[in-house]
């Protein structure tokens, strides 16, 4: 079995193109538009006995930084919960060949001089 993570970045950029608004992005971006959900390798286990892999993507969802931290924090717990139009964990689970692993580092994150509100899903990638 070959390894090809574009398919991976592909699969799950399509599961999450379907949350309405979210600026999906398979490969990092110089400057994302907000919200934005950006696509990267985690870990990838090799398997050789099998010839399979294990491949767990990262997904960092940014939004805009507000003076407000509380009101930032209810924008990003709405891509964390279920059962609602902008959850990522239900975005993915609707694909059988994703699964939901964990959510943390969330909080704030500077890049290129900018502050965001952030938080970052794994998903492992059936492939």
């Amino acid at each position: 079995m070959s390894l090809d993570l574009g398919a991976a970045r592909t699969m799950l950029a399509t599961a999450l193109q379907t949350i309405s608004g979210l600026q999906v992005y398979a490969y990092a971006p110089a400057k994302p538009e907000m919200p934005a959900a950006v696509i990267e390798v985690d870990v990838v286990t090799p398997h050789i006995a099998t010839d399979s892999f294990d491949i767990v993507m990262k997904i960092i969802v940014l939004t805009p930084m507000t003076p407000d931290w509380p009101q930032a924090q209810k924008v990003l717990d709405a891509y964390v919960n279920t059962g609602t139009p902008s959850s990522v964990i239900d975005a993915c689970e609707a694909n059988p060949s994703l699964q939901f692993v964990a959510v943390d580092s969330y909080g704030r994150l500077s890049l290129n001089d900018t502050e965001y509100a952030s938080i970052v899903f794994h998903v492992g990638v059936l492939a």
